[in-house]
Order: structure tokens, then sequence, then C-alpha cells
């Protein structure tokens, strides 16, 4: 385009000037097609003759320019476009001083007299924003939201308020270890739950983040140390466990379970050459810990059983006790012989060690999930006669009765109701408070049942309250052989049950008696 005049631009400019002005006033303006025509304006401005430096008389292409950067502006921040915003605002500079919205910046305060920011009232809320952060009161930064002077300026609040709750919510985060979500809203000054969710998530990502990247950096001071040179000949090992061991705790901080157990790994290696088994099992538990945390199981049953085994080499076994005794839960639900296999161990260091109450606690507890495991009625009548024994020792009588019912259970799943018999006189013999225990009538009615093979009988036995009140395990069993009893009514209208045994063993009526127990519902599991 040829150079024209000074007015012949304003003259082009004129009419352009005119259609954006009435396309911004509209309610509401077309962004896209005021941005049209800011890019027209700017070009011809680009030409010379419309801004303060130019030499022309014609006052009317400072009034367009002026007034074109001020619709600029404004246009820039309905579209969210800052680094336009400060485009326009660089070019207004040389036009006024008198700039509000460059003061939520907070770089020209220094520029302007006194008395015009106190009276008005478009310089005056940015000024009253910068007092309220410097003092620390976020309260009234977020009250100071419902009065700003100009529509324009809510987006700049927004993002100023977006800071400060990223920054209350960082200091939250370390403040608190927990926080209701509805007390987290209102010290953030937030109702809307996606918002803050991703405040959140923001907070998570960061932390995640850093301390990965620490993780790193500590992976990195541990190989140094561990390299040798001419000067340095032999490696320096405490200085690398310790940077392994703060990367371990970046990594699990950061749910990344995958680096921490390589690096627990790696640290159980250096403790060894160390001779330190105590902190190498550590090491191994500590690998176990996230191979559970990523679902790998069988990982997780190896590295806590090298862990346990190494407790035992270094000497602390009773730590070993602990540990085995610990994991068992973990594994009952995935693999039952493994927490079989861990109490059996730990049981057995416990008895070794004259530990006696967790020795038999141990083999309880295997015992029971023996039972659960296929029904493998002769290992856990095998766990059941150690952890008897054990108890006969301790003289815990109380403990020993429950023990001993549980032995003759077993027989009667069995279905040898001879052997359980025999084990029954037997313990009367031996144990004179089981022969003196007031449920052992019980035991002895329910045996009978047995031997006279009969079901309701059996039946009308098992659903006793006794019974109904042993471990859960054993309770399931129980309720296979109860069966719903067939009642008859007589011409008086009252219930009563039909016995068909044939005896009178166990003191109980072969005549019809009025049925007083009531017989349980059988669930799927019970029934298969």
């Amino acid at each position: 385009m040829a150079n024209l005049p000074a007015d012949a631009k304003v003259l082009e400019a004129l009419p352009l000037y005119e259609k954006l002005k009435n396309e911004w006033n509209r309610k509401p303006p077309n962004i896209e097609k005021c941005d049209e025509l800011l890019r027209s304006l700017k070009n011809l401005f680009a030409e010379g003759g419309f801004y303060p430096s130019d030499i022309s008389k014609d006052t009317r292409g400072l009034l367009i320019a002026r007034d074109t950067l001020e619709i600029g502006a404004q246009c820039a921040v309905t579209m969210g476009d800052i680094p336009a915003f400060e485009r326009s605002l660089a070019q207004l500079k040389p036009f006024y001083f008198d700039l509000g919205f460059c003061l939520f910046l907070l770089e020209e305060l220094e520029l302007l007299p006194p008395k015009d920011i106190q009276n008005n009232l478009y310089l005056k809320h940015p000024v009253s924003l910068e007092q309220y952060l410097m003092e620390g009161s976020y309260n009234k930064v977020f009250l100071a939201k419902g009065y700003v002077p100009s529509p324009s300026s809510n987006f700049f609040m927004e993002i100023l308020l977006n800071t400060i709750r990223d920054e209350i919510a960082y200091c939250m985060e370390k403040s608190y270890r927990r926080i209701p979500f509805n007390e987290a809203g209102k010290i953030l000054s937030l109702s809307n739950t996606d918002e803050l969710n991703r405040i959140a998530q923001k907070i998570m990502d960061f932390n995640f983040s850093h301390k990965v990247t620490e993780a790193e950096e500590h992976v990195r001071q541990a190989d140094k140390y561990l390299k040798t040179s001419l000067t340095n000949w032999k490696p320096d090992l405490d200085s690398a466990i310790n940077e392994l061991e703060k990367a371990m705790s970046c990594y699990r901080i950061a749910n990344s379970y995958d680096k921490c157990l390589e690096i627990s790994l790696r640290n159980a290696e250096l403790q060894l050459k160390k001779e330190s088994k105590f902190f190498a099992a550590k090491s191994y538990e500590q690998a176990a810990t996230c191979a559970q945390q990523m679902n790998d199981l069988p990982q997780s049953a190896k590295y806590f059983d090298k862990a346990a085994q190494l407790l035992i080499e270094g000497g602390q076994r009773d730590s070993a006790v602990i540990l085995y005794e610990r994991i068992g839960p973990v594994f009952q639900n995935f693999d039952r012989l493994l927490a079989i296999d861990f109490y059996v161990k730990g049981a057995r260091i416990a008895e070794v060690d004259d530990k006696t109450h967790q020795a038999s606690e141990l083999y309880e507890k295997a015992a029971l999930q023996s039972i659960r495991q296929s029904q493998n009625f002769t290992q856990t009548s095998e766990l059941l006669e150690k952890c008897s024994h054990i108890l006969v020792k301790m003289e815990r009588y109380d403990r020993l009765n429950r023990i001993l019912l549980y032995r003759i259970l077993i027989k009667l799943f069995m279905d040898d109701f001879v052997a359980a018999n025999n084990l029954f006189e037997r313990f009367c013999q031996e144990y004179p408070t089981f022969a003196e225990w007031e449920e052992a009538q019980n035991i002895q009615m329910l045996i009978e049942a047995f031997e006279q093979d009969d079901p309701d009988l059996i039946s009308q036995n098992c659903q006793r309250p006794f019974f109904l009140a042993i471990d859960n395990e054993f309770v399931r069993l129980l309720k296979r052989w109860i069966r719903p009893t067939a009642t008859k009514r007589p011409q008086n209208g009252a219930a009563v049950e039909s016995s068909s045994s044939g005896g009178n063993h166990s003191g109980i009526s072969q005549t019809t008696t009025i049925s007083t127990v009531k017989p349980l519902q059988l669930d799927e599991d019970d029934l298969r």
C-alpha cells in the first residue's frame, strides 16, 4: 500500500473504528468480528501517524488509536489472552499513565500520585488487594471479589483467587494429615466439588512429580558414593545406603511402588555387604510391601519370607515371629496354604524359644485356616494337637477345653464317631477340668447322636447355643448337619416335633416333644 498523508490515513481508519466501536458496544459483542477489525486497524497504525511520537497535528488519529487499543485490551481480557492484553498495555503507555488494568500486575503503583490512588475507585481496588496480600488477609481478598470496579476486572480477580487457593492448598497439605471435604471447601472459599477435586489433584500431581525428581537425585548421589577411583578405592556404603533410603521414602510417597521395590532390593544387597542382616531384612520387608501394593502377592510373599529368614539369622527371632504373625492375614484370602505356612513357621520359632503364648495362638490360627483350606482335617488335627500340648504346659485350661472340643469335632467331620468318642473319654481321664466342664455333656450328647445315626437328633444337638458360639469355621461345618425339622399340629394347636430316634441316649425324650429350637437358614457356602 502506498504511503498516504496522515489525514488520508485517519479517514481510511475512521469507518473501521466506527464499526469496531459499534460492535464492541453491543451486548454481547461479537468477539471474533471485533478481533478482525482490531487487526485491520493495527495494520493501519503500523504505517505511522497514529502514535504520540508521530509528527502530526491531527489529534483524531491519536484518539482513534487510543480507543482502539483500549478496546483491544478489553477484548483480550474477554478472550483470556494475557499476552495480547500485555501488548495492548505496552502500546497504550505513551498515550497516558492512568492504567487501572496494569495495576493488577502491581507494576505501576509508583508512577501515580497518592491522591489519585485514594480517590479513584479503579485505582484503589487493586491497591487494596496488594495490601491484603502483604498482610496475608486472604479472606479479605475473597470478599473483594464482590465489589470489583469493572466487569473486565473479574478475569484478573479469578486468576488472583486461583493463585491464592493454590497457595492455601499447599499449606493445608503440610498442616493437616486429614481434613473433611466440606472443611477444605470453607477454607478455600469453594463450594464446587469439581473445583475442589481439581485443586486436590493438582497438589498430588505436584508433590508426586517433585518427590520422583527428589528420589532420582538421591539415587544419583548413591551411585556417586559407590564409584571407586585411584584416590577413592573403597565405596562409601553408609552414605550410599542413606541416599537409597531417602529415595525409597520419596518413591513410596509418590506411589511409585515399582521404583521403590527396585531401590529396596538394591539397599538390601548393600546392607548384606555390610553384614547388617537386620537392616537388610527391613529392606526386603519394604520390597514386599511395595509388591503387595502392586498386587503381586507371590513376589510379596517371597520377600516377606526372605526378611523373616534374615531376622532369624541375625538373632532377631522375636521380630521374625511378629512378622510371620502380621503377614499371615494378608495372604488368607489369596493363598491359604501360604498363610498356614507363615503361621506354622512363626509358631515353631516361638515354641523353640519357649514363647508358649505366641506359639499356641499361631498354631490355632494355622489350624483354623487349614480347616477352611479344602477341609484338610488331618493337618488341622495335627496343628490342634500341638496347640493343646502347649496349653497343657501353660496350664491354660480355659483355652484347652475349647481346643479339645475342636479335636473331637474334627473326628466327627471325618465321619469317625468312634475316634471322637475315644478322644472324649481320654480327655475326660487326662484332664479333670475337661470332665468337669459344664459343656462336656453337650459334647457327649452330640457323639451319642452320631452313634445312633439319627440325623434329626444330630441336627437338634448342633443347634444348641453352645455349639453355635464356637469359632465360625467350625460353626460353618456344623450347620451342614442341621436340617429342617418336620412338625405336626395336635388338636390343641401347639407345634410339636416328631423324633425318629430309637434309643434314649443322652437324656433326650423319644416321644413327641415341643420344638424349642429354630432350624438355621443355610447359605450357599454352607451347602457346598
